[in-house]
Parts: structure tokens; C-alpha cells; sequence
């Protein structure tokens, strides 16, 4: 399934617009083959149900959640975002939750950062590997992998 989430529609039409007034050209950040491995257990009589939030610069998305994924979770989800030169720059913050039914807020599980993203634009459509480390505390609690690859769009298409 492919997720295109974006929680507020202003604030990434101005990103969008400061870009094009800037003369960058947005381009599709694909995220696939997203993979967490030695999650932090979360729930005491459940396993983790883990997904994965996503953010650069204004703009955030998310997988879906893995129900009973435990420890470790394979996600079979295809991620879209809009991004610049400046949001390459920036990198992407990775976070994994487990998520709870109720009231109560879903449990932090680890938090990453996607760095040296620049390196997308040399090689665009050919997918790269990106490992981080997820922290939780101040320890390591784990670490994410995922495949990210960098389209621009074609000319003409608006």
C-alpha cells in the first residue's frame, strides 16, 4: 500500500511554494524495505505493535501499524514525500512507536535520524540502504533500516 499523509496542508503548500520561488525543483522521496530490529519491549503481556513515524522539515508520514510485530518488524509499505535540497540536507527524524488502544499515548520505542541524504540526488531512482540506530534514554534500543531512493519529476508533469 503507499501512504501520502500530510497532517497539515498549509504549512507544506508554503514549503512547497518557498522552493519553487527559490528555484528548486520538489522532488518524490520513496521509502521502502523499512525494517526495526531490537525494539525495546513496550507492553508487559503483549508483543509491540510497531510503526513508524517519519518527519522532514514540515512534512511527516506514516506506516500503518504491525499488530503482534514484537521486537522486531518488517514493514511491507511504500512511503511518499515531497522533499528539498534543504530537507535532504536536514535528513529525516525516525521514530518508532507501539502502538495501544485507549487513552493512554502510544509507547516511544526508539528515535532515529536518516543523515547524509544529499547523496540521494548524484544517483536518482536507484534505491540506497539507510541504517540508524534508534535511542531511547539516551541508550540504544535497537536500529532501523530502510531502502530510500530519490525521483524527480518529469518535466512537464505538475
Amino acid at each position: 500500500s503507499i501512504k501520502k499523509l500530510v497532517p497539515d496542508r498549509r504549512r507544506p503548500l508554503r514549503s512547497f511554494l518557498r522552493s519553487l520561488v527559490m528555484g528548486e525543483t520538489p522532488k518524490k522521496l520513496v521509502i521502502t524495505e523499512l525494517e526495526c530490529r531490537g525494539l525495546r519491549s513496550a507492553d508487559l503481556l503483549s508483543k509491540n505493535d510497531v510503526y513508524v513515524i517519519f518527519k522532514v522539515g514540515d512534512k511527516e508520514a506514516r506506516t500503518a501499524y504491525l499488530s503482534g510485530a514484537g521486537k522486531n518488524a518488517k514493514f511491507d509499505e511504500t512511503i511518499e514525500m515531497l522533499v528539498s535540497d534543504r530537507d535532504l540536507e536536514a535528513g529525516i527524524d525516525f521514530y518508532a512507536y507501539d502502538y495501544d488502544v485507549g487513552p493512554d499515548p502510544d509507547d516511544l520505542l526508539g528515535v532515529g535520524k536518516l543523515v547524509n541524504l544529499t547523496q540521494l540526488k548524484k544517483f536518482p531512482d536507484t534505491p540506497r540502504q539507510f541504517d540508524t540506530g534508534l535511542m531511547y534514554k539516551g541508550k540504544t534500543r535497537g536500529s532501523g533500516t530502510c531502502l530510500i531512493s530519490l525521483t524527480y519529476p518529469p518535466r512537464g508533469a505538475g
